[in-house]
Formats: structure tokens, C-alpha cells, sequence
């Protein structure tokens, strides 16, 4: 770096020499991480991301949300962490990757996907919230939309707003009602400097777009985010949120939500049965494809099991008798799930995908009870599988929807009940 001054990162410099081809006398050092440690800095809003999206998936474990025993979360299946004391209405709907911190609540129809929602934040009916970081104690009133972007704390959206694109909202700032705001940083005080252009609401000035040049720079290096307070606190280094280039922006639209392995694998499971079916292929070659696969994607046994389940109750199907069309298709599909599910936590697995499809699909938790029943009678399920898992739902399960699924089959294990207890009768007889 020292003969280069124009040079601003290793990256810089390594494009640098081979476009020079001045390799050979020149080195980088670098310190390689163990497999099981992670390192990463947090310079740009693309790096935020980055961070974000690893610790949510858990890719820097044991340091992740719902490890700190003062201040704990939930985690629950598709990576949607929770903690105490939040409400939530029934039909609101948290996709995958999602954090909501205690004190906040989410209204009906509302939707959230691959976002964190600090603590204290009043989330209204009909919201969608995408991909976007919301600070303490934000308001988002009814029909607002929020994607791609940073609410700080204390910023309130009246009814219908919109903020997408990449802003940044400052502490404080309020949006108006139908106020549609994109590429844009807010602050809710004007600038010394700011012309009358600027006011974009009553407590909301333009910090600085996006989209303009930064006039003051001598490079082409466009700067997002410097000055912009999004945090509170006494500490001047601490508010400051680190520089954004026109690099890392390019960076962060670029961001296309990612599948992760799981689901990529899940997709291709899917494919292969709904053409197995149609196709009348052999099942062993279709249990050949889906281990391939798993091996292409590196997913557990467990994750196997579980989808492989998930993808049979799921399949299209046409209109017309539910039970008929899915006893048809688990029936030919049988010699998979002999292959899969043989051993205690398989089963648990296998039960564990019927209980959160029934959860999501009210047509499934019709005939949930006539599913077990029926892998039961096929042996795929065993009676202390079936007892063991209704008698202890899982922690990481959505409780309301495992109450009604178990409900729903409840009859069924009445009967298991009774037909173990005139077992047990007729063995004491026969001793």
C-alpha cells in the first residue's frame, strides 16, 4: 500500500498488480480461521447484511440470538427467533429469517420476512416488511410497506406509507400517511445548510439521496450513510454509523433473497417426486436422486426426513377428494418412506412435518388424523412414535397450531391408548 496511496483495499491492490503483471515480488499475508471460527467487520451496510444474515442462520454459533439466558429468544423452524412478551395476531404471517424483539407487536395480516424488528415496535394491520432492519421503538401503521431498508429508533410510518430502495431513516423521522419514500436518507431535523427542497414531511428533511453525486468528493466515491444518526447515545463515536460506498450499494441491490441449501434441496425433491409420479418411475431411482441431492446440498439425515415428508403432503394435486388423491400418492410413494423413515427420530421427524404443514395448510389438518392412522397401519409409524410425540410437543414448534393438530387427531390416540391398555390386560391374564 505504500507506493500505491490509490489503492483503498487488498481487493485494490490485487486487481492492481495483475492488471500490471507485477506479480512476483510482491505478497499478502493473511491469517486462515480454523473451520469452526468466525471473523467478520462491520464497515458498510452490505457487511451489516452479511453479518446478519450468518448469525440468523447460525453459521456463528454457539453467539446466536437465543443463547443469552438475560435476554433470551425462541427459535423457531425457517430461523424466526422471538422473545417474551410480544403480541402477535393469528393470521399474521413471519416467512423466514426473522427476529422480533420483546414489547413488540405485529397486527393482523401483517407480513415479515428476512428482517429484525427491535423491541417496543407498534407494527399494524396489512404491513409487509422485507428484507429491512427496523430499530426500538418504531411505529409502522396500517398498510405500510417497508423493503430494502433502515428505520432508525422512534420513526413512525402513518397509514399507507411506503419506504423501499435502500433509504435510511433517522432518528425520529415521521413519514405521512401515503407517503411513498425510495433511495432516500431522512433525518427529522433539517440541515444548517438545506434549502426549502429538502423538506420531504413536517419531521422529515433529505439527508442526502441516494441517487446524487456527492459534489464534495474529489473521487467517484459516492458516500451513504456518514452522519446519519441511527442509534442513541451519549458517545459521538458510537452514533456514527460507517461509510457506504458506491461499491457496497451496488453491493446491497444486488442482494437477491437467497434459498438456502435446506429449501434448494427441498425444490428438487419436489421436482423428482412430481415427476416420479406422473412418470410412474421406480421409487428406488427416485430415492437414488433425493441422496443425491442431499449430498449436493450437505443437508442432515434430519432435514431429509423431514422434507421428504413435507414434499409428499405438498405436491400439486388436482381438484377433487382429498384423502383419495394423498392415500393414492403416499401409497406408491410407500418404498421412499420405508427407505427414510426407520428409526425413532425419523419417525419423530416425519411427524414433525406433518404437524407444521397441518399448521399451514387447513386441508391437511382435515385428514391429519387419517395421515398417522394410515402410516401407522403401514408400519411407517410406530404406536410409542406417535404417543411420545403427541404427549411432548416440540419447543421449537408454533404452539396454537400444534394444539389443533393434536386435537385433530385425538381420537386416534384414544384409541391407541385403549388398545395398549387391553394389551397390557390380556398379558397380566395370560401370566
Amino acid at each position: 500500500f505504500s507506493d500505491n496511496f490509490d489503492y483503498q483495499t487488498k481487493d485494490d491492490l490485487v486487481r492492481g498488480l495483475l492488471v500490471q503483471e507485477e506479480v512476483v515480488t510482491n505478497s499478502l499475508y493473511c491469517y486462515m480461521l480454523p473451520s469452526k471460527e468466525y471473523a467478520a467487520t462491520v464497515t458498510s451496510w452490505a457487511h451489516y447484511q452479511y453479518i446478519t444474515h450468518d448469525v440468523i442462520h447460525r453459521w456463528t454459533y454457539p453467539l446466536v440470538p437465543d443463547m443469552f439466558r438475560h435476554d433470551p429468544y425462541l427459535f423457531r423452524r425457517n430461523n424466526i427467533y422471538i422473545q417474551p412478551d410480544i403480541s402477535q395476531s393469528q393470521d399474521c404471517k413471519l416467512e423466514e429469517d426473522v427476529v422480533l424483539a420483546r414489547g413488540t407487536s405485529v397486527g393482523q395480516n401483517s407480513f415479515i420476512t428476512k428482517s429484525v424488528v427491535g423491541r417496543n415496535c407498534r407494527i399494524g394491520n396489512n404491513v409487509t416488511i422485507d428484507s429491512s432492519y427496523i430499530m426500538d421503538n418504531v411505529t409502522i401503521q396500517d398498510g405500510c410497506q417497508v423493503r430494502h431498508s433502515v428505520l432508525g429508533p422512534g420513526v413512525t410510518l402513518c397509514a399507507a406509507a411506503s419506504v423501499s430502495d435502500g433509504s435510511l431513516l433517522g432518528i425520529g423521522v415521521v413519514i405521512d400517511a401515503g407517503k411513498q419514500i425510495s433511495q432516500l436518507r431522512l433525518q427529522a431535523h433539517p440541515s444548517d445548510d438545506a434549502d426549502s427542497s429538502a423538506a420531504i414531511g413536517s419531521k422529515a428533511y433529505r439527508f442526502n439521496s441516494i441517487s446524487e453525486d456527492d459534489t464534495d468528493s474529489d473521487s467517484e466515491t459516492k458516500e451513504v450513510g456518514t452522519g446519519l444518526r441511527l442509534k442513541n447515545g451519549e458517545d459521538d463515536d458510537d452514533d456514527d454509523w460507517d461509510d457506504l460506498s458506491e461499491s457496497d450499494e451496488e453491493i446491497t441491490r444486488s442482494l437477491s433473497p437467497m434459498l438456502e441449501d435446506t429449501n434448494l434441496f427441498y425444490n428438487e425433491v419436489v421436482d423428482s417426486l412430481v415427476r416420479g409420479y406422473e412418470d410412474k418411475l421406480l421409487c428406488d431411482n427416485l430415492v437414488l436422486e433425493i441422496n443425491s441431492s442431499r449430498y449436493a446440498y450437505n443437508v442432515t439425515m434430519s432435514e431429509v426426513n423431514y422434507h421428504v415428508m413435507r414434499a409428499l403432503l405438498t405436491l400439486p394435486r388436482p381438484d377433487g377428494a382429498m384423502w383419495q388423491q394423498l392415500a393414492s400418492r403416499l401409497s406408491y410413494f410407500m418404498p421412499i418412506l420405508t427407505n427414510y423413515i426407520r428409526s425413532d427420530a425419523a419417525q419423530k421427524d416425519c411427524l414433525m412435518a406433518i404437524e407444521d404443514i397441518a399448521g399451514s395448510h387447513p386441508e391437511i389438518m382435515e385428514v391429519a388424523m387419517k395421515i398417522i392412522n394410515f402410516l401407522y397401519e403401514k408400519e411407517i409409524l410406530s404406536e410409542e412414535a406417535i404417543l411420545d410425540w403427541y404427549c411432548n410437543p416440540s419447543y421449537d414448534t408454533d404452539v396454537e397450531n400444534g394444539k389443533k393438530v393434536r386435537n385433530q387427531v385425538a381420537p386416534f390416540i384414544s384409541w391407541l391408548e385403549k388398545a395398549e391398555e387391553e394389551s397390557s390386560d390380556d398379558d397380566d391374564e395370560e401370566d
